[in-house]
């Protein structure tokens, strides 16, 4: 992982971008990994599994969205921070 992506700001961006007990479609996680990098000028593009850099996740599972069954993953908790602190 690019160590500009794991600095305490990125972090915090991220911690306010995601929610703690919710599923995440993998295109929901790049999607705002993506906003969040270019927002901080990093050339890297992201991967669903890279929200595991910032939180505990669980397996990757199938979810039902609109009709469809995209994978992803729930987050468990925050890496960084106590989880009781992100809500």
């Amino acid at each position: 992982m690019n160590e500009k992506a794991i600095s305490f700001p990125i972090i915090e961006a991220v911690l306010q971008s995601f929610r703690i007990d919710r599923d995440y479609t993998e295109k929901e996680i790049t999607d705002n990994l993506t906003k969040i990098y270019q927002s901080f000028e990093i050339d890297k593009q992201p991967k669903a599994k890279d929200i595991n850099e910032y939180f505990e996740i669980s397996i990757r599972k199938t979810m039902k969205r609109n009709n469809q069954f995209p994978k992803g993953y729930k987050l468990l908790k925050a890496k960084f921070l106590p989880s009781k602190d992100i809500k």
